[in-house]
């Protein structure tokens, strides 16, 4: 299985547990989801699984209007694939929101600093 079909594989495996798996063939399916991630990752060295994720994120740009990080493939195309969480927790350790809020992009440009820097991607995200 390929970037691609897992990826593929990963939505389809979403939409059934977000269809909240009303019935008994959603179970089976997913099941045989979980096998397929699971043998696919399994059958894989570290090195190739690190390669499939390098090429599944292309680059990380972190949005602080939204706290999101995006990855970005070779078309420029951006989609998110994490979220800045926590504010509740961040709110209460400062004094101002505005402090909180400064605090949070930091932590969420670090993050894709590092992502950037494991997979030797120049530059800010």
């Amino acid at each position: 299985m390929n970037a691609k079909e897992y990826e593929l594989n990963y939505s389809r495996l979403i939409g059934m547990i977000e269809a909240h798996m009303d019935n008994d063939e959603n179970v089976v399916i997913t099941e045989k989801l979980l096998d397929e991630i699971l043998s696919y990752h399994e059958a894989k060295s570290k090195e190739e699984v690190s390669d499939d994720i390098r090429e599944y994120i292309g680059k990380a740009v972190y949005d602080k209007y939204g706290q999101m990080i995006f990855r970005e493939d070779k078309r420029d195309v951006q989609k998110q694939f994490l979220d800045v969480r926590g504010w509740g927790a961040i709110l209460y350790m400062f004094k101002s929101t505005k402090d909180a809020e400064a605090f949070q992009d930091k932590v969420g440009q670090w993050v894709t600093d590092v992502i950037n820097a494991a997979f030797g991607k120049e530059g800010e995200g």
